[in-house]
């Protein structure tokens, strides 16, 4: 089976992904900034571990080196400045193209943020010009453009991915919700109307695979499920999977939680941590929809979802349950 090289598996796709990579037969290596219980399992089934920094260019290289498909799935979601953003989303992708050659397939892990929101309800796809709204989906969209030139330059191979948003287990964004509604408390910011797309990790990760077994044609594909929720229908959903009869619906519009963002910014940027809550989520969570049409994918790589939203939800409730996480 082919050698793969994979960033991030220390991360909720990432880590996925490596499992799904290992199940399949593939030899991987993985490239981490640290170890952990969960990375020594995989290199105890056969995967070859190099652990560094990422601007430790000699490490990246014997990562990469004659890998037959390198897939890059690092990727910062949440940082304190815009220069982190880029530094780890852009700049870490181009210090790996700069070390393949034209043998090589490339798969980027990008965001439905590199190409921004949707308007009026009305689904994105890959023709819609790509109008990125915060520093992530800006840096995202700095990498793509990064693939891009050097597929001209050096006539590489890539596939770049922009999922909508994923969630599973290991999860730990939408995994607060879980536990607030567990808890017995519903926030719906805005009532609960923005519109998404939405995709399992199992799902998400099985477009990947099929990605690395295709031959790469440089495209560019959304990745998502077949249908757009309302958050308030996600929210629901969640409460029936925890089994909890009765929650308190809180309406907050988001004009009542810009200065709590604000306010986490500084304490943050105190901290040296980011927050969950902060401005630039502040920004995504102002638009009436992210909705992003899977077409495309679904006729050129002959991939479609296949976990619904309730399947999915409830799978990742039980996930939670039995690690421990909701009680």
């Amino acid at each position: 089976m082919d050698c793969v090289a994979l960033t991030g598996a220390t991360g909720f796709i990432g880590s996925h992904l490596a499992e799904a990579l290992m199940n399949y037969g593939f030899g991987i290596r993985l490239f981490v900034r640290r170890k952990t219980g969960f990375i020594d399992n995989i290199e105890a089934r056969g995967a070859k571990v190099f652990v560094s920094r990422p601007d430790d260019r000699e490490t990246l290289e014997k990562t990469v080196k004659d890998a037959d498909t390198v897939i890059h799935c690092a990727g910062l979601t949440k940082a304190l400045r815009e220069q982190d953003y880029i530094d780890v989303n852009a700049n870490l992708t181009k210090n790996i193209l700069d070390l393949l050659d034209r043998q090589q397939k490339f798969i980027f892990l990008s965001s439905q943020a590199a190409s921004g929101p949707s308007n009026n309800d009305i689904p994105i796809d890959e023709n819609t010009p790509q109008a990125p709204i915060t520093y992530y989906g800006k840096s995202k969209l700095m990498a793509e453009c990064y693939i891009e030139k050097w597929a001209q330059r050096e006539h590489g191979r890539y596939t770049i991915l922009r999922p909508s948003v994923v969630y599973g287990p290991r999860e730990r964004d939408m995994y607060c919700m879980f536990r607030l509604i567990k808890r017995g408390v519903m926030p719906l910011l805005n009532g609960g109307r923005m519109r998404l797309s939405i995709i399992h990790v199992d799902d998400l990760v099985n477009a990947i695979i099929k990605a690395a077994l295709t031959p790469c044609d440089n495209q560019t594909y959304f990745v998502s499920g077949d249908n757009g929720y309302s958050w308030k229908k996600v929210c629901e959903t969640i409460q029936w999977a925890v089994n909890r009869a009765k929650v308190l619906k809180i309406n907050l519009p988001v004009s009542a939680i810009s200065p709590i963002a604000c306010l986490f910014d500084t304490v943050a940027l105190a901290r040296g941590k980011p927050a969950l809550l902060n401005s630039q989520k502040l920004i995504e969570i102002r638009q009436s929809s992210w909705l992003c049409s899977n077409s495309k994918i679904k006729t050129h790589l002959k991939w479609k979802p296949e976990i619904s939203l309730k399947e999915g939800i409830l799978r990742t409730a039980q996930w939670y349950f039995a690690q421990g996480w909701l009680r």
